[in-house]
């Protein structure tokens, strides 16, 4: 039976269908004002789990007030029916826009990721992961504002019970590897999905585009994710190298956080500003298909309705039209009102809804913003020269207030964030407090620790460099190839992990070798620098650990050396194993030279104990 009424909405028509509800458009009886109402099907109403998993739904919706974050506007039941309504958008998602042959520019994919960003930062600092982020949940309205939706599937922090251990949740082609395989869903988990939504709006498919789900799930998890420019040619080589650091396997090499990411898609979009007539960003439409890539064709999938148990199982449902959301469960009792405790329950519409089984809340998005400003003043008799200097105060006040708030932090609260990024021992992290050592060096430029943070600096610009020059030897076409020079630092940075000595002289080789040539070209004097920088950083690197090494060894021999007489056999074992492991090592010279006198003397004791 068609529904025409929840709660004080009149049905209009019908926005969305998947296999757990549907999403249909209202007016609010009441005040006049539209929504969007979801409702979850009357057949999963009575199961706990997915009546709780749209507690957490609204619950979720409930923490997040942001433009670029479809908005809560309340949630009840109406005869047996379980929903809530929310802000309805009049335009479509991104993934209609695709699928109807518009092709976004670069500078409009980079405006579109920098009001994700802001959308996901908001999610993120209140303790939300999205987990869903895909073009079908990315609503564009009428004026070309992005607005985040559907957290059917959102994590809230702390509350990791209500999916199954090993579970998948998400959609495929755009999942992180973690997700994929199950792992524990982070922030970063956004950060790679929005990484293969800028790739899709760019190339027009998903990074990993394959016929069944297994095949993506595979190359999801063990494939290197191609480069957009092999789809999009006309892309900057910044803005490939940034979607390439989202799309990274490892968690912790990705861009760390949303803010990091904007700021990186502003200040790159202020670079490139002057290399195209037009640098604001303009819509442009085509419906041209004809050189749409021929690996993947983005297209609606009609779904069946499932199971209980696939609906348990799986891993998204697909909207029909805009403004449609991945269903998901909701409370306990279809016979009570779904409220939190402490919200205020609005005044019935009408004697029906006394009943029950009719019950709606409405969530106050506007409370913050009550003012006794807006309240009519009245005289109270206060002479002028009173009220003006009231007025002063309260502006020395807040003058003051902005002052102090606007004074950057201290040297020792800014060192001791930057040390907790440099204590993860990973050079991505550092791009977290690029800001803070920035604002050190600006302004405690006579602090002892200044040559300290300048330090993180470098490693930081080394480790950029090195990335964007990965990214452009992955770029390279079968007819193309890397300078004589980049891919000798490639071949230096092969090894050194395994054997940094060897990195380290082939590194100071690049730079006898090129390092003198004034003739060279812009390209060689970039890497020479980079083979310079990363070759100091590597000594430093290769000191410490020849001094701890260096610590061990001497502890070591004195044991052999203590042993000679009572247990030779051990004193034996430990010299020999030393000269083995380190015999090729000049740093460790001194103490393999020792360890072979020890043998020696082994050697000698051993022969006059069996002389006659």
């Amino acid at each position: 039976m068609p529904l025409d009424q929840l709660g004080p909405y009149k049905i209009e028509r019908m926005i969305g269908r998947g296999g757990m509800g549907a999403v249909y458009a209202g007016v609010n009886e009441e005040t006049g004002a539209r929504a969007a109402i979801k409702v979850l099907s009357p057949t999963l109403a009575d199961d706990p789990g997915f009546r709780e998993r749209f507690k957490t739904e609204i619950e979720t919706l409930k923490k997040l007030r942001h433009p670029n974050i479809v908005q809560l506007y309340g949630y009840g039941e109406h005869d047996g029916h379980l929903f809530y309504a929310m802000e309805l958008v009049e335009g479509r998602n991104l993934q209609d826009e695709m699928q109807t042959g518009r092709r976004f520019t670069w500078r409009e994919v980079c405006q579109i990721g920098i009001e994700i960003c802001q959308a996901l930062k908001h999610a993120h600092d209140v303790g939300v992961v999205h987990r869903d982020l895909k073009p079908a949940n990315l609503l564009i309205t009428r004026d070309g504002q992005i607005k985040l939706s559907d957290f059917g599937i959102a994590k809230l922090y702390g509350m990791s019970q209500l999916t199954a251990d090993g579970g998948v949740l998400g959609t495929a082609d755009y999942m992180a590897p973690e997700q994929a395989d199950g792992r524990p869903t982070t922030t970063r988990c956004d950060m790679y999905s929005l990484g293969s939504v800028l790739f899709a709006l760019l190339a027009r498919r998903p990074p990993f585009a394959a016929p069944t789900l297994a095949e993506v799930l595979h190359a999801l998890r063990y494939d290197e994710a191609p480069l957009v420019r092999r789809y999009a040619p006309d892309t900057p080589e910044e803005l490939e190298a940034i979607i390439a650091e989202l799309l990274d396997k490892e968690p912790q090499r990705r861009i760390a956080t949303p803010l990091v990411l904007s700021n990186r898609l502003k200040a790159m979009l202020h670079a490139l500003a002057h290399d195209r007539l037009g640098a604001e960003p303009r819509i442009e439409q085509s419906h041209d298909q004809s050189d749409a890539s021929d690996e993947y064709e983005f297209r609606l999938r009609e779904e069946p309705t499932p199971s209980r148990r696939q609906l348990a199982e799986q891993q998204t449902i697909t909207p029909e039209s805009p403004g449609a959301s991945s269903e998901s469960g909701l409370g306990r009792n279809p016979t009570r009102a779904m409220t939190a405790p402490g919200e205020p329950s609005r005044p019935p519409a009408s004697p029906a809804s006394t009943s029950p089984a009719r019950h709606f809340t409405v969530v106050d998005n506007k409370a913050s913003a009550t003012s006794s400003a807006a309240l009519p003043l009245e005289d109270d008799g206060w002479p002028a020269w009173v009220m003006v200097l009231a007025l002063g105060l309260v502006v020395l006040l807040v003058g003051g207030l902005w002052w102090f708030y606007t004074l950057p932090p201290s040297a020792d609260k800014l060192h001791q964030q930057i040390m907790v990024a440099v204590e993860d021992g990973d050079p991505a992290t550092l791009a977290n407090v690029e800001v803070q050592m920035n604002t050190f060096r600006e302004h405690y430029p006579q602090d002892p620790r200044q040559g300290e943070v300048q330090s993180f600096l470098e490693e930081l610009e080394i480790y950029r460099l090195q990335r964007r020059l990965e990214f452009r030897a992955r770029r390279l076409r079968a007819s193309e190839s890397l300078l004589p020079v980049e891919q000798a630092y490639l071949d230096a940075m092969s090894q050194e992990q395994a054997l940094p000595e060897v990195a380290a002289s082939k590194l100071a080789a690049i730079v006898s070798v090129y390092g003198s040539d004034r003739q060279a070209s812009r390209a060689t004097e970039r890497c020479v620098d980079l083979a310079r920088r990363q070759l100091a950083h590597l000594r430093e690197r290769m000191a410490r650990s020849e001094a701890e090494h260096s610590k061990v060894l001497a502890a070591r021999l004195r044991e052999a050396a203590n042993l000679i007489d009572d247990d030779p056999k051990t004193s034996r074992m430990i010299c020999e194993g030393l000269v083995t492991l380190y015999q090729d090592k000049p740093w460790a010279a001194a103490a393999v030279e020792q360890a072979r006198q020890i043998l020696q003397s082994l050697d000698e004791q051993g022969s006059s104990s069996i002389a006659p």
